[in-house]
């Protein structure tokens, strides 16, 4: 059965009205003190509110959650050209997309993943390429059965779905080209997030390739830029021989 905000505000000694602000995220209404007693209560009794409207688990709101950690993140390449094609296809099977902004990287840290269990949506896209964000919230989804799928990542709970490219297949598939034309000097350029799932399984698949075709001293030929720069630039554990960076093989 599930939890009610009474039986939260009895185990955290705390009125109705001070859960109802904390989980509202009212801020200076409630102290530190009574808001950590809350949270715990709401922890330890799983507790999600749910708006009256939803209620009933099995109601379809046609809506369509998408988290953003960071707004900065809409301006990489690959996130808004997913997004644009998100929005596209919702609004041809008749979604509607909800975009939720949070701060924190791992809401669960702060046991506000709540906001993301009380139905307002029939399930959510995360766009969340780097290792390790959000895990805690994907096994709070998890844990009451919302659906979510995770783009760019595969390192994430059994029962959140993930879409994610064929990194392998594309590295094996680039390197053998070059090879084929008589490259023996072959570079990978990566650019974005150092812990971005896809960057790091390019890098690893790329060396595999590399040295696969005898070519172990292109391992280490790995150049490192971001989203933001026109031109790739050296980083330290780089081998590179000092020829312009915009020309990755030869």
């Amino acid at each position: 059965m599930r939890a009610t905000i009474r039986q939260v505000a009895e185990r955290a000694g705390v009125s109705r009205t001070t859960v109802s602000n904390v989980m509202l995220g009212r801020e200076g209404t409630v102290t530190p003190e009574k808001r950590d007693l809350v949270m715990r209560a709401v922890e330890d009794l799983e507790y999600v509110p749910v708006r009256p409207m939803l209620q009933n688990r099995l109601v379809e709101t046609r809506v369509i959650t998408v988290p953003i950690v960071d707004p900065l993140r809409i301006s990489w390449a690959i996130n808004s050209g997913t997004l644009t094609g998100l929005f596209d296809a919702a609004m041809r099977r008749g979604y509607d997309v909800t975009v939720m902004m949070r701060p924190d990287p791992d809401w669960a840290v702060e046991r506000s993943e709540v906001q993301f269990l009380d139905r307002r949506s029939d399930g959510i896209i995360f766009a969340s390429p780097i290792i390790g964000e959000t895990v805690g919230t994907f096994e709070a989804l998890c844990r009451h059965g919302i659906p979510a799928v995770v783009c760019y990542r595969r390192d994430v709970p059994e029962g959140i779905a993930w879409v994610d490219p064929d990194n392998q297949s594309a590295m094996s598939q680039a390197v053998a080209h070059l090879v084929k034309m008589g490259h023996t000097k072959i570079a990978h350029l990566t650019q974005g997030h150092s812990k971005g799932f896809d960057n790091l399984e390019r890098q690893r698949f790329f060396q595999d390739a590399v040295r696969q075709h005898g070519l172990k001293k292109c391992a280490d030929w790995i150049v490192y830029t971001d989203f933001f720069c026109r031109h790739a630039s050296v980083g330290t554990r780089n081998h590179w021989d000092g020829r312009d960076c915009r020309c990755v093989c030869e």
